[in-house]
């Protein structure tokens, strides 16, 4: 085996090692929420931080809502929200997490689940609809994805809520690429009643994806020299 060959080999073998180190790891639970009595991240996923559930004081007009100790669901009041989709994001009548990779990682995610549903009480008749949709904010920029997901009303339990992920598709988080820096998700509200009595509710998030170390400089410049080694063999 002459110099050059030896050298490539020595340079495949060092990218496999450096591909073993900081590789993605399995797809994998990076945070949910199921308001069993906290808002916070029930996952504790590794090398990330996910920030409490949240939601925007616009949400709480009128003794809006928040998280329900009875239904373990997050619920908010029609009379709360706004009419349109427009209107919704302009008043900010939203719920939110962040999820942070640590220093040094990054994270590519895969789809966001949750349940939803218009709790429409003895107002069934109305044909009112609540709506939900969901865009993300990365660097101070905001970005719809996925569509929207529709709720005319809850018949028998308004605990019973829409599966959204199983029902519906689950919101496609993949098109945001490799995040190396905080990601909040918003879940805006917006529905067609401004009934005090009916509500907005909210369960079981979920987001998935995978979290790796970020590469180091030196595979990049291994994958470098490898070529060049191999286009003066070649000449």
């Amino acid at each position: 085996m002459n110099a050059s060959r030896r050298l490539i080999v020595s340079l495949a073998m060092a990218l496999v090692v450096i591909h073993v180190k900081v590789g993605p790891a399995d797809a994998a639970i990076l945070a949910s929420y199921n308001f069993e009595g906290t808002v916070a991240d029930q996952t504790n996923a590794a090398y990330l931080d996910a920030a409490d559930f949240t939601w925007n004081a616009s949400l709480l007009f009128q003794g809006g809502g928040g998280v329900s100790t009875s239904s373990t669901q997050a619920v908010f009041r029609s009379v709360a929200t706004a009419g349109s989709r427009a209107d919704s994001i302009s008043a900010n009548d939203f719920v939110s997490f962040t999820i942070d990779p640590d220093d040094g990682y990054q994270i590519e995610f895969d789809e966001f689940t949750f349940n939803y549903g218009y709790d429409a009480g003895n107002r069934e008749t109305l044909n009112h609809s609540a709506t939900f949709f969901v865009e993300v904010v990365i660097n101070n920029v905001q970005t719809p994805v996925g569509p929207e997901f529709t709720d005319a009303h809850n018949n028998g339990d308004p605990r019973d809520l829409v599966p959204q992920g199983i029902t519906d598709p689950a919101v496609d988080l993949s098109t945001l690429g490799v995040v190396t820096s905080a990601v909040e998700i918003r879940v805006y509200i917006y529905d067609t009643s401004q009934f005090s009595s009916t509500f907005n509710r909210l369960d079981n998030f979920q987001v998935t994806g995978t979290v790796s170390a970020i590469p180091e400089p030196a595979s990049a410049a291994l994958l470098a020299l490898g070529g060049l080694m191999l286009i003066r063999r070649h000449r």
